[in-house]
């Protein structure tokens, strides 16, 4: 449980850091080779080396069986780039330019002035990836050998598979009840902690997905 939690946090806090820089980066006219760099990324949203070409780089760059790579290789989802990207756009340029009139600094504009407005687009873009890294199992089954190293959506598959195995030792009757109560208990532990956080995030969450999918 302490590893999912803290694979969610940090993938959350890594992926928010990244997308937000990279969009609102991207959203100004002013940056050289913006078009260059928003293609390329755009193009990682088609095409992608594959399982083993990602597997031989996380071992090679010494992350095999590391929690760092349950939330670096995957650290920006370009979805939630291009929604917050098309947030930024939204927002008045008019703001930025008399900040800057008065001497604020590049720096003071984005953590004073376009963070302040796009809290709910933020929140928003946090849910997206607490949800993903909360649920993914793939990448710790291809990159997690240490047990104690598991995440609980990978414990959780191990005692679904391990039940289906000691399934013979009792009667047709008693694995059927065992096998759906222990499927019934995995469905909620792996879903009342998303449930607790979406409360908070609610009154943010379709808003910021209104404001940043559709540009006006």
């Amino acid at each position: 449980m302490s590893t999912t939690v803290f694979v969610t946090f940090m993938g959350t806090f890594v992926g928010l850091l990244i997308t937000t820089f990279a969009a609102y980066a991207l959203s100004r006219d002013t940056l050289p080779g913006k078009k260059i760099l928003l293609g390329l990324i755009i193009f990682t949203m088609y095409f992608n080396g594959g399982i083993i070409p990602t597997f031989l780089v996380v071992k090679q760059l010494g992350m095999y069986d590391s929690l760092t790579s349950l939330y670096i290789p995957q650290a920006m989802s370009v979805f939630n780039f291009i929604v917050m990207r098309t947030f930024f756009k939204q927002l008045p340029e008019s703001l930025e330019e008399a900040a800057r009139i008065d001497g604020a600094s590049d720096i003071a504009v984005f953590f004073k002035i376009v963070i302040p407005l796009s809290v709910p687009i933020i929140a928003t873009i946090a849910l997206f990836y607490a949800v993903q890294y909360w649920n993914n199992y793939f990448d710790a089954l291809l990159y997690i050998q240490d047990p104690d190293k598991y995440t609980l959506q990978l414990r959780l598959r191990s005692l679904l598979f391990a039940d289906e195995l000691n399934s013979g030792a009792a009667s047709e009757s008693e694995v059927q009840v065992m096998s759906q109560s222990l499927k019934m208990a995995c469905v909620a532990v792996s879903t009342i902690p998303i449930l607790v956080v979406y409360p908070w995030l609610q009154k943010y969450f379709v808003k910021g997905v209104m404001l940043g999918a559709v540009k006006g």
